[in-house]
């Protein structure tokens, strides 16, 4: 229960200083597979809410999030899948202060992600009636983030460019209502490390925002999601994919803000997903 308040709390509160995301979730996407042989691909867009601070707040800040994620997947055996998937996310911070040049009343940050992934996962039935199953997905991505920073009217800019590794353990639970209607839960907890970093922050920039921090540390994140599949009768080959997806902000404790010493790393805390999974074989069993 302290983990879900916690993570409640991350989610609501707003900094007094510009955050640097250096994460955003993963859009999440089921495999709800049966038997040897399934297979399925799936792409799907992704955004979060835009977040809009009232005038009065010492908090003046827009964001937007924009991407697109795909994942293929197959069932090697009745119990083992591989994965492979792909995420592309484009991202825009406005805050109505710098909190590098005071003078400024306008700070943009813009953000371009890139991050491939692949994985080995394990799937049984979770009772008798073979409606419901649980998956245990493992796997490891790789990509490279990059963000420019620009302050206004007094113009700076800086830039920042990494290569970035994650790694993931994600359990799912995934109920099968019908063919027509499916729920998965799944509690995903993923590794940040970052190598090959280029910076043009000033040093002391970098310790105040905590990118000086990310160079040898690696960072936990819970990132949890749900997700509902709904499926179309005579279509079962097609299914529409609606897709909650959360996360923390890193830390190098697990479920510890390492906001609380001072650094100001965050994740994009939430985004929303919409897609489409196809299943080319799914006349042959389902």
């Amino acid at each position: 229960m302290k983990i879900i308040i916690a993570f409640l709390i991350s989610v609501v509160l707003f900094s007094c200083t510009s955050p640097r995301f250096v994460n955003s979730p993963t859009a999440y996407n089921a495999n709800f597979f049966k038997e040897k042989g399934d297979f399925k691909i799936s792409a799907s867009g992704s955004m979060n809410l835009n977040r809009v601070v009232e005038e009065e707040s010492d908090d003046n800040h827009r964001e937007r999030s924009f991407g697109a994620d795909f994942q293929a997947a197959y069932a090697v055996t009745d119990h083992f899948l591989v994965t492979a998937g792909g995420l592309f996310r484009k991202e825009t911070d406005k805050f109505y202060w710098d909190d590098l040049i005071s003078s400024n009343t306008e700070n943009k940050v813009r953000y371009n992600r890139y991050l491939l992934d692949i994985g080995l996962g394990y799937y049984t039935a979770m009772g008798r009636s073979k409606k419901h199953f649980f998956n245990l997905t493992g796997g490891l991505g790789f990509g490279k983030a990059s963000h420019t920073d620009n302050g206004f009217p007094d113009l700076r800019s800086r830039t920042y460019d990494v290569n970035v590794l994650k790694y993931y353990l994600q359990p799912a639970f995934n109920f099968g209502f019908s063919e027509s209607f499916k729920m998965s839960i799944a509690p995903k907890i993923s590794a940040l490390n970052f190598n090959n970093i280029k910076s043009t922050y000033l040093p002391g920039e970098g310790e105040m925002l905590g990118l000086n921090n990310v160079r040898g540390n690696t960072f936990i994140m819970f990132e949890p999601s749900v997700l509902f599949q709904v499926g179309f009768k005579n279509a079962e080959w097609i299914k529409i994919d609606i897709g909650l997806n959360f996360s923390t902000n890193p830390t190098n404790r697990l479920f510890n803000d390492i906001d609380s010493e001072g650094e100001n790393l965050h994740s994009r805390n939430f985004l929303f997903s919409l897609g489409t999974s196809f299943y080319p074989f799914a006349g042959r069993n389902r």
